[in-house]
């Protein structure tokens, strides 16, 4: 793919998958086929995935180790992500699970990458449509996940970014928020602190277990700017057994009346 000046890692996405005239669920597999890039599995030691590239010659290393098809995916896309964006321009790129799983992490080269492999699995454009029909849970992102074979969290954060209900994405670690993202319409900030007691992510990491279902919680024990003691909010977290994490929808009640409004 040729030099654009100007574009986001996701704009290359968007770019690659114009160029390749690939629409829906696409294999990462093909498209590295697709662009002369050969993929190896390897017993790699502390890492997911590692881009090597020497002159003409690339090829990307995937952990053999990774079992679940999905992380396997994301895990590709993260190393292509690295191959297309012309800023980064070192000759190897090592990536830990952490580096990838955490989605939003403390190096920015690497949430570059995560944004473009987001974007390459899973078009903006298609979920803006599929959210105009469906309210947000935890169901959506599952279904969305399934559907085009990405990660959890990924997907949560694509939803809300686009989604026009009022929710957030957390995900937490060793009872710590790490990340929170908030959709446009939310109107509330949500906690930089450890867990609060009154959340079922907070029982998690004490008690090991978590409803498989929403739950109605104290709004104030997710955010920071909550308009009274009384408000609640509802509340889904699944963990995310590979790396001891959780993530977590938090959404407001009322968008079933929003949605009647709006009619």
């Amino acid at each position: 793919m040729k030099f654009i000046p100007g574009l986001s890692p996701a704009g290359y996405a968007v770019a690659l998958r114009k160029e390749l005239k690939l629409v829906g669920r696409i294999d990462p597999f093909e498209i590295a086929k697709e662009i002369d890039v050969p993929v190896f599995n390897e017993d790699l030691d502390e890492i997911d995935g590692c881009l090597l590239k020497k002159a003409e010659n690339k090829r990307i290393l995937i952990n053999k180790n990774i079992q679940h098809l999905n992380r396997q995916r994301f895990t590709l896309a993260h190393e292509l992500g690295h191959l297309q964006i012309k800023s980064h321009d070192e000759k190897m790129y090592r990536c830990s699970a952490s580096d990838i799983q955490r989605y939003r992490g403390v190096k920015l080269i690497e949430n570059e990458a995560n944004d473009f492999a987001s974007e390459l699995l899973l078009p903006e454009a298609d979920v803006q449509s599929i959210v105009r029909k469906r309210r947000l849970s935890m169901d959506l992102v599952k279904d969305i996940s399934e559907d085009y074979g990405i990660s959890l969290t990924a997907t949560a954060l694509k939803i809300i970014k686009v989604c026009p209900d009022r929710g957030a994405v957390v995900l937490s670690e060793n009872g710590q928020i790490k990340w929170s993202f908030e959709s446009k319409t939310f109107g509330y900030e949500v906690r930089k602190t450890k867990l609060h007691e009154y959340t079922y992510a907070y029982d998690y990491f004490n008690e090991g277990s978590l409803p498989d279902s929403p739950q109605k919680v104290l709004a104030y024990a997710w955010l920071g700017n909550a308009r009274d003691r009384n408000q609640t909010l509802l509340e889904e977290s699944i963990a995310i057994y590979s790396l001891g994490m959780v993530l977590t929808l938090i959404y407001t009640e009322d968008l079933e009346e929003s949605e009647d409004d709006e009619e």
